[in-house]
Formats: structure tokens, sequence, C-alpha cells
């Protein structure tokens, strides 16, 4: 019986690599980003994304955040509410508060233990008028 569960096992792991070459979601990993606070804007009108909202496993992409008319960006959160599966710890640039970024890696993996394909980032605005 352990033979048979052993073999299984193999044959389960060796079909299901990220590493072969129909990785998850083509081999790709996507960033969202939204805002808790309640804003009349969409926040990624004040989003600078050089390298897109979509990369390939091994990039690393770079969001600076803007600020919106009457609105001041005051950070980069990790959204307590957001699924443990899902929520990635904001890397922020220690000279430029307002840079982030999300490395699409195989040891960044979800708290699911699968690779984050999907990474949320949370914006937090005040209000300056």
């Amino acid at each position: 019986m352990k033979k048979l569960y052993l073999i299984l096992f193999v044959i389960f792991v060796t079909s299901c690599s990220v590493f072969d070459d129909d990785c998850i979601d083509g081999c790709t990993f996507k960033v969202y980003a939204y805002t808790r606070n309640n804003v009349p804007f969409d926040v990624y009108d004040y989003i600078e994304a050089p390298g897109g909202y979509e990369g390939l496993w091994g990039e690393t992409l770079e969001f600076i955040a803007l600020d919106p008319p009457g609105y001041k960006f005051v950070g980069w959160v990790g959204d307590s509410q957001r699924s443990y599966c899902y929520r990635v710890a904001p890397v922020v640039d220690p000279f430029n508060y307002r840079k982030t970024y999300i490395q699409g890696d195989i040891k960044n993996m979800a708290g699911c233990n699968l690779p984050n394909d999907e990474n949320y980032i949370t914006l937090k605005y005040v209000r300056t008028n």
C-alpha cells in the first residue's frame, strides 16, 4: 500500500510542477491595486507602472504612487481583510515611500502554499481639502 501511495505522489508532483513549460497561468503573475478608502477616483489612474501590471516569473515589477487631486498618497499597506492566500506585504523603497516592488518568484509563496500568481497591493490616501 505504501508503494501505491508513493507512486501516486510521484505522479502528482511531476504532473503539477510549476517548473514545467505549462506553469501556472502561463508562467505569468498579475498585480491588482486598490484602496480601502472611499475615494472618487480610480487608483490605476494614479499609479505609474513602468513594467505594467503583469510579468513573467522571475521578474520584479515596480509601482510608483502619485497624488490625485484633493488627496495625498500616504503609503502602501498590507490589507488584513484580504485572504492570506493573496496578501502581499508591501516591499517599499527605503528612499522613496511612493515606490513599491512585487516579485514574481516561486519563493514568493502564498499562505496557501501556492505561488502567488495574483498579487494585491493596497494604497492609502488622505483627503487634503
